[in-house]
């Protein structure tokens, strides 16, 4: 729905880092966001647009290697993350 209306800046943040978050866990959400990005931005220039920051959770170096692991496919499609 927000690519849809043009959004290409996004923020994913799990329930358990407070704040205005939603009922899934960083984890979760990640996994989901992640496949929904790969399925629906195809295009190449659009991909360049698209601005994902990670939040939440990540604190050590098994975390953030976690979430690079998350972040790999869409930055090989050209998305900042």
């Amino acid at each position: 729905m927000f690519l849809e209306q043009g959004a290409h800046r996004f923020v994913f943040e799990g329930r358990e880092c407070g704040g205005h978050v939603g009922p899934m866990s960083s984890l979760t959400l990640w996994d989901s966001m992640v496949t929904t990005l790969l399925d629906e931005v195809t295009d190449p220039e659009q991909a360049k647009k698209i601005c994902i920051l990670f939040a939440g959770g990540i604190h050590d170096a098994a975390s953030a290697a976690m979430m690079a692991s998350f972040a790999a496919p869409l930055a090989a499609r050209g998305m900042q993350c």
